[in-house]
């Protein structure tokens, strides 16, 4: 007689859940600042996730007249930013990136144009605030000592000036890339006038 037969051995345990797809390319790739040897790039985040949280990105470059692209980041990248170093100076060069997921690697996005490895151009910048332009009242035997803090690209060159005296004599003047001190002891009445630090590079000079 016909009926219902045994039943089958168990299935394995199947979930349900939707879809999921490698991320689709970050929306925006653009160039933040580029330098001698490094480019910074920072992008968005793509449009569709691919239903998984995006792990992070994979930066890719090529010089331009390769064509052959290469890893740049060895861990994805997490943040939706990442400054390439150790180019070569003057060299031309193509960036892309792409979104990673538990699916894998998704489409990349490219820079629009090629970059060329070169420091950004930007002209000096003093940074004083109001009370440091006020008169500053010394006694005799004292010390003078100032400070300024300045930035541009490349770095500026950093110069103190003081009518009618030769203050690589008189003072003790330290440099670094981002900041200049001078210092004078034991102070007496003709060390009394104006002190101007003057901060220059291509980009133009400033004086303070």
């Amino acid at each position: 007689a016909a009926g219902v037969g045994p039943p089958s051995d168990t299935s394995r345990l199947i979930k349900c859940r939707e879809p999921v797809n490698p991320p689709s390319a970050p929306s925006v790739v653009k160039v933040t600042d580029t330098t001698k040897t490094s480019v910074s790039l920072e992008w968005t985040k793509p449009v569709f996730d691919g239903g998984m949280p995006i792990i992070g990105y994979i930066i890719e470059m090529s010089k331009a007249d390769l064509g052959e692209w290469h890893k740049v980041n060895i861990e994805a990248c997490i943040a939706t930013k990442y400054t390439v170093t150790d180019l070569e100076a003057g060299e031309e060069y193509k960036f892309r990136v792409s979104a990673v997921n538990g699916a894998g690697k998704g489409e990349s996005s490219e820079v629009p144009a090629t970059i060329q490895t070169s420091d950004r151009l930007s002209s000096p910048e003093i940074d004083i605030d109001a009370n440091f332009k006020q008169t500053h009242i010394v006694r005799a035997g004292a010390t003078i000592r100032l400070f300024i803090a300045y930035k541009g690209r490349p770095t500026p060159v950093a110069t103190w000036t003081k009518p009618d005296s030769d203050l690589g004599l008189r003072a003790d003047i330290q440099t670094t890339d981002s900041f200049s001190t001078l210092v004078v002891e034991n102070c007496n009445r003709y060390d009394a006038g104006k002190y101007t630090l003057t901060v220059e590079n291509n980009g133009g000079d400033r004086k303070s």
